[in-house]
């Protein structure tokens, strides 16, 4: 026979507080919390459990109140679909709104298609989860600019997406290397010595872009 410890404690969840929600979820499940619906594709979960759902206070820099989506170490076997309605007011921010996960101070773009008033997203993790917006260019900064050149380059939102480099706009090869944030490269040979226009830009996953422009002799 085994006996249990009366004297045991609980094991204290990472999240206080009591949740608004609990659903049994399976494949196929469909759960309407608030302005958020989050829909549970066949074969996105391991097994049956229960999906707790919680609405918290607003993070800095966040449009939404905080949605807290059961426990971020249940792992999901495939992506689900989470979309939010977003009011009125916010619909001015268009296509820069997109959606963030939350891990303490860390925040993480996660994107989003706004299709009328409803912004919707894919993940395969749980957590904390808010709608905010990117209308933030990307910083360039530059290091170097001549027959070589080198560049900073940071977007500390939904990131770096694309990169274009040209003399007199015509597109030249530049190296982006997302770990040291930097962007290098040489001017080609093909190009004659003589004064040219050399042209940066960089652009983040919500089309906002920054641009380097400067005269250069070779």
């Amino acid at each position: 026979m085994i006996y249990g410890n009366k004297n045991a404690n609980d094991l204290p969840q990472p999240f206080g507080g009591s949740f608004e929600k609990i659903k049994r979820v399976k494949n196929n499940t469909r759960i309407q919390f608030y302005e958020w619906d989050i829909n549970v594709p066949k074969k996105s979960v391991y097994h049956p459990f229960d999906f707790k759902l919680k609405i918290k206070n607003a993070k800095k820099n966040m449009l939404s109140k905080t949605l807290q989506m059961h426990y971020p170490y249940t792992a999901l076997h495939s992506y689900i679909n989470v979309s939010y309605s977003v009011p009125e007011k916010w619909l001015s921010y268009g296509s820069k709104l997109c959606a963030f996960s939350m891990d303490g101070s860390r925040t993480y773009y996660e994107g989003g298609i706004l299709n009328g008033n409803v912004l919707t997203f894919k993940t395969r993790s749980l957590g904390e989860y808010a709608i905010g917006y990117d209308n933030k260019a990307p910083m360039i900064e530059a290091v170097k600019v001549g027959k070589s050149y080198r560049f900073r380059v940071r977007d500390d939102l939904s990131g770096v997406k694309k990169i274009t480099c040209s003399i007199d706009d015509k597109w030249i090869l530049a190296e982006y290397e997302p770990k040291t944030n930097t962007v290098s490269g040489s001017i080609p040979n093909w190009i004659k010595p003589g004064t040219y226009n050399f042209k940066l830009i960089v652009e983040d996953a919500r089309n906002n872009k920054s641009q380097f422009e400067q005269k250069i002799v070779l």
